[in-house]
């Protein structure tokens, strides 16, 4: 059996190798550099196996290894040469350490490395580099090379790997792991090829929970979920079913502006009273919104409007309920229109002459969420913007009761 080894990039003069830097420092990179260690490196080899006295074959192999450890060489010297330091070592030196390395990876087992995952991956890239300086400075044999060849590949596909620990709030939930036959548990470091990849959360009495996630090599993620009780997921699921179905009494607060700072309907505080009737996720009433500038006196009041409200509301998306614990959200679109006759009524009433300019057309759209607390009581944030007249911009927060 015969075998060779064609190597090229190595700095070598007469029997030993060099490198040259500013500082002893830089002239141990370059040395290090000069004999595979501590740098990114290509190198092929050829190997001939004979078989027999007639059949033989040549193959080649071709290997990409990033060095990040420096092996230790002995009785390296140095030398000032033109201005720089030089750092020279023998190639017995050299070919003792390689011997060295080969000693300690042939007792080297995977179940050596930390569990750790940095730490892993820092084991690996040192081993890495052993092996390839083991492989470019000594003359193996068949089953040497083989060996080598075998851990080197397994250390590549734990260095082309990714880890992903989830960080729960229940120790004993079971994670599921698209194209994973295994069950996790968290604060597991869990080992996975690069790629993307879907999730799922079970634990008895609380809500599963789904998601996704990228694996990039040799990278660490962290996953944090909070389970939701499933007692407090069916509160606020059985909230959102009663409200859906029941008549609604909204009482807001509210404040309106202007853009242009119209002095008739800016700087204004609102009351606002509506009454719903609920169908599923579409809801429809009426309300009587009163405003004014200063106080809340007929005399102050300078707004009254009268108004048709229709909403479209969401106690779900996608599959997705809206809650946090027993809190039920149901967000809401919605418009409404009617007319502010408050200026009629007030002429009316001062039996001042009356017309439909009196009269104030209104068309606001809104967007909002009710938050309930209990089936039947719970809380109402919305925006609302007016498109004719009055173009004013309102804030209001209120109380919702359903029955």
């Amino acid at each position: 059996m015969k075998k060779l080894l064609l190597i090229p990039i190595i700095a070598t003069f007469g029997f030993g190798y060099e490198g040259c830097g500013v500082n002893k420092k830089e002239a141990l990179t370059a040395l290090s550099q000069s004999i595979y260690v501590n740098i990114d490196n290509q190198f092929s080899k050829n190997e001939e196996v004979h078989q027999g006295l007639i059949d033989f074959f040549s193959k080649s192999v071709t290997n990409t290894t990033s060095q990040s450890s420096n092996l230790t060489l002995k009785n390296v010297k140095f030398e000032n040469k033109n201005g720089e330091v030089c750092a020279v070592v023998d190639k017995k030196d050299v070919e003792a350490s390689a011997k060295q390395t080969l000693n300690y990876l042939n007792g080297f087992s995977i179940d050596d490395l930390p569990s750790e995952f940095k730490a892993k991956q820092k084991e690996i890239k040192s081993v890495l580099s052993k092996i390839a300086f083991t492989k470019a400075i000594l003359n193996l044999d068949k089953n040497e090379i083989k060996k080598l060849n075998n851990l080197e590949k397994k250390l590549k596909d734990l260095a082309n790997k990714g880890a992903v620990v989830f960080s729960l709030n229940i120790p004993y939930a079971e994670i599921k792991i698209s194209s994973q036959d295994k069950t996790f548990t968290p604060s597991d470091t869990i080992l996975l090829p690069a790629g993307k990849y879907s999730y799922k959360i079970t634990a008895n009495g609380y809500a599963e929970k789904i998601g996704e996630f990228v694996v990039t090599p040799g990278k660490e993620i962290n996953i944090t979920a909070t389970l939701e009780s499933l007692k407090e997921k069916k509160s606020a699921e059985e909230k959102s079913k009663y409200f859906t179905k029941a008549t609604e009494l909204d009482i807001s607060y509210g404040y309106a502006i202007t853009t242009d700072h119209n002095p008739e309907w800016d700087a204004q505080k609102r009351i606002e009273v509506r009454s719903f009737k609920n169908y599923g996720i579409y809801k429809l009433g009426f309300g009587v919104l009163a405003g004014t500038d200063t106080h809340w006196t007929a005399k102050a009041m300078d707004e009254l409007e009268l108004v048709l409200s229709a909403r479209v509301q969401f106690p779900e998306l996608f599959d997705t309920q809206f809650n946090i614990g027993s809190v039920a959200f149901l967000p809401y679109v919605g418009v409404e229109g009617g007319w502010d006759v408050y200026k009629y009524l007030d002429n009316l009433n001062q039996g001042r002459a009356v017309s439909a300019d009196d009269i104030t057309t209104v068309v606001r759209g809104s967007l909002g969420t009710t938050i309930l607390i209990h089936k039947q009581f719970g809380f109402n944030i919305q925006y609302a913007h007016d498109f004719m007249e009055k173009k004013d911009h309102i804030i209001s927060a209120g109380i919702v009761m359903d029955f």
